[in-house]
């Protein structure tokens, strides 16, 4: 489980370096981690209502973007 915004900088970053995309967005990231993860939560609907709030921040923040001060703006 990732703990802090810098986890999951590296982890987008790792992500997109094994990605053929030229920029990855935290959308193609939850795109994905939904279709592999999601469906074992218990309540993959908050998962879901998370994201639409969570999106229209943090939607199109590539890796380079997505950082502590991304998030506390």
């Amino acid at each position: 489980m990732l703990r802090s915004i810098d986890e999951i900088a590296q982890a987008l970053a790792a992500f997109a370096k094994s990605s053929s995309a030229e920029q990855v967005s935290l959308r193609s990231v939850w795109a994905l981690y939904r279709r592999e993860h999601v469906k074992r939560l218990a309540a993959p609907e908050m998962a879901d209502l998370s994201w639409q709030n969570l999106e229209q921040y943090f939607g199109d923040l590539s890796e380079t973007d997505f950082n502590q001060a991304a998030v506390i703006e």
